[in-house]
């Protein structure tokens, strides 16, 4: 047998028996930080002993999996109530940070005396001042 045949051979064996012993676990529960209990989201997860880590999901889902982003400003002017609300009933379900969460963030934020709140994209926040997350935001902060 050749040397370079012995080579493949050695690999495809060491593979198959990887794959015997690999183990398919499932975890589940919420990452939370050690000093203040808040949740952790896309936290670095790996387990003792095993040979894969995996990254959390996000509050509602792995932020990867999504294939279209619709600017907030889009989502109010296609539905009247977006702001008094985190999420709309369509097909595949479209979730945001409305004005409850606006607020519940906020107070987090004041309860836990932080430094204040960003967007994620603020060009894309609504330019009407009744619907807008910024102004929203800073209402909630006081200023």
């Amino acid at each position: 047998m050749s040397k370079k045949k012995l080579v493949c051979l050695i690999c495809v064996l060491f593979t198959a028996v990887d794959a015997l012993f690999a183990q398919n676990i499932q975890i589940s529960g919420t990452v939370t930080d050690a000093e203040d209990g808040s949740p952790v989201y896309s936290a670095f997860v790996s387990v003792k002993n095993a040979q894969n880590s995996v990254v959390t999901d996000y509050t509602w889902g792995n932020l990867w999996e999504y294939t279209e982003y619709i600017p907030y400003r889009t989502i109010c002017s296609t539905y009247p109530d977006a702001p008094n609300v985190n999420t709309q009933a369509t097909d595949n379900g479209l979730y945001y940070d409305g004005f409850p969460a606006i607020t519940e963030k906020a107070a987090f934020v004041k309860n836990n005396n932080l430094a204040g709140m960003a967007l994620w994209s603020v060009d894309s926040d609504s330019r009407d001042e009744t619907k807008s997350l910024m102004k929203k935001i800073n209402t909630e902060l006081g200023n």
